[in-house]
């Protein structure tokens, strides 16, 4: 499974203006999807399976993960929990001056390794929705990071909860040091994958930031009037389907 870089002709949506307004970086790579991981990668979409291996349900033994969901605490000494797919790192690393705190999924397998950034929903953390991500993303040979954003869960910054797409795309770039600073990240194969509100944060980052080479997108269709004309074509056609549903 790789990422793939994609052109505009292979956007799978219309494109709104924010994906067309004249700053936009040339080589950005955008695709959208509401499917897992979808149109930028070069594997058929399955359906998302229940987590197995060994967080199919039991405990945590010293730094080892026999069974169960991974648990934030306590990660003992050493800061990293073992499984057979790999292994779990406690990372942190800084961002506008404040501590990030992320979990990272480090496959088994030698070399340098492509990595995702997986960035969720508003007021998300890492333990929530990233998490139904990294560990597939790992299983498949990719190194997945999954930080709490700045003002949120374990990492710093004041206000606490506060909301800040902007922020947020800082953040991002913050990770990509991170991982970039690793010799045992491959530096031209740094992804991120948006879900939900994060994909407009994925997004940006690409926009912003030339070391981010590909993203994929996973959001819901959200029905606004201006979509509803968008995706049907004009008003008559958009009357119709709302006729048809009464």
């Amino acid at each position: 499974m790789t990422f793939a870089p994609l052109n505009r002709d292979r956007l799978i949506v219309p494109a709104p203006d924010w994906l067309t307004m004249p700053h936009r970086r040339r080589d950005a790579i955008i695709a959208i999807s509401a499917t897992t991981v979808g149109a930028a990668i070069n594997a058929p979409v399955v359906a998302q399976q229940p987590l197995g291996g060994p967080f199919a349900g039991g405990r945590l033994a010293g730094s080892v993960v026999t069974s169960g969901p991974p648990p934030t605490q306590p990660w003992g000494q050493s800061g990293r929990l073992s499984t057979p797919q790999g292994m779990i790192e406690r990372v942190t690393f800084q961002s506008e001056g404040a501590s990030i705190v992320g979990n990272l999924f480090v496959p088994s397998r030698e070399g340098r390794k492509p990595s995702v950034i997986v960035v969720g929903p508003v007021g998300f953390v890492k333990e929530q929705a990233p998490m139904q991500y990294v560990w597939r993303l790992m299983r498949e040979g990719f190194m997945a990071l999954a930080f709490d954003p700045r003002f949120h869960g374990e990492s710093g910054g004041e206000p606490r909860r506060h909301e800040s797409g902007a922020e947020k795309v800082k953040d991002i770039q913050s990770a990509v040091d991170h991982l970039i600073a690793r010799p045992d990240v491959d530096p031209s194969r740094v992804y991120v994958l948006g879900v939900c509100q994060g994909v407009n944060w994925a997004i940006e980052s690409a926009i912003a930031d030339s070391r981010v080479r590909a993203i994929s997108v996973v959001a819901g269709h959200y029905l606004t009037p201006e979509v509803a004309l968008m995706c049907l074509g004009n008003q008559g056609n958009v009357d119709a389907k709302i006729a048809r549903s009464r």
